[in-house]
């Protein structure tokens, strides 16, 4: 019997929006392949009165992170790539700042633990579109002017540069290449070989303005922030760190992802990786 808990999480929800001024919460439950509730609630735009729905895309951020390592680790399956190896091995012209204590002993698993001792980000602010078709490309390159926090697996750091590294890594042993227009090939080829198998068709490494050129975000939630007591919107754009950070995605397809992560790899009959690997993860 789920009531309780639905009932007491409605209850939160609606307190937590009316004491943070959240404008819009999505919000599911998942019992391993059954989705026994979700909802949705506030305005996903203020300034057309736009409600939210469990179809709103929200901005994801980080939890692209997670896909980012699941396409890494099937690598991993398939005998293309051994976590365990130096970057190098992969990238070979990847390189750190002099200062650095030890960038050849960054490998791919230091890489996905957040161990590899990298800076949050590299040397390229986060609009920097014109490195277009090649962002991961330039963003990787772009750690040559940044040095090692510290040296490699003596401690955890957070890193969006270490996450971006790995996808370039995609990008070059899935031997990917972008259109001459494209926001990198790493979008795209994520899209047909992990999001589409897992049904997730409204969920991105970026705006549909960024992959596809269309303008209109009719459905995104715009994000807010407060001024005094004028509530102003955020300007909505997309980041380079397509890899780390640029992720959108809405609470349906979402819940297609955590079936396929209690499935143990697969949803819908379809296994895309292990569960051996996944609980390695």
């Amino acid at each position: 019997d789920y009531s309780y808990a639905i009932e007491r999480t409605d209850r939160a929800i609606r307190r937590i929006m009316r004491r943070r001024d959240v404008p819009a919460v999505a919000v599911s439950l998942v019992d391993d392949q059954s989705v026994i509730w979700h909802d949705a609630y506030g305005i996903a735009n203020l300034e057309t009165g736009m409600a939210a729905t469990v179809n709103t895309v929200f901005k994801a951020g980080s939890i692209a992170k997670v896909f980012t390592g699941i396409e890494v680790m099937r690598m991993h399956e398939e005998g293309l790539v051994d976590i365990d190896s130096p970057i190098t091995a992969y990238l070979p012209d990847f390189q750190l700042g002099a200062l650095s204590p030890d960038p050849e002993s960054v490998t791919v698993r230091s890489l996905l633990s957040h161990r590899s001792g990298l800076p949050r980000n590299g040397s390229l602010l986060g609009w920097h579109w014109e490195v277009i078709p090649n962002v991961l490309e330039a963003y990787t390159a772009s750690a040559a002017e940044v040095h090692q926090v510290c040296p490699v697996g003596t401690r955890y750091k957070y890193s969006n540069l270490a996450y971006d590294v790995l996808g370039r890594m995609i990008e070059v042993v899935r031997q990917v290449q972008p259109a001459a227009t494209a926001a990198g090939a790493f979008p795209y080829y994520m899209a047909e070989a992990l999001f589409r198998p897992l049904g997730m068709t409204h969920t991105g490494f970026g705006t549909r303005a960024l992959l596809y050129g269309d303008t209109t975000m009719a459905n995104a939630a715009t994000g807010y922030g407060r001024d005094g007591a004028r509530t102003i919107p955020y300007e909505q754009f997309d980041i380079i760190n397509l890899a780390s950070g640029n992720l959108h995605t809405t609470l349906t397809d979402m819940e297609r992802f955590a079936r396929f992560i209690l499935g143990g790899g697969q949803v819908d009959g379809r296994r895309l990786i292990s569960e051996a690997t996944l609980r390695m993860m």
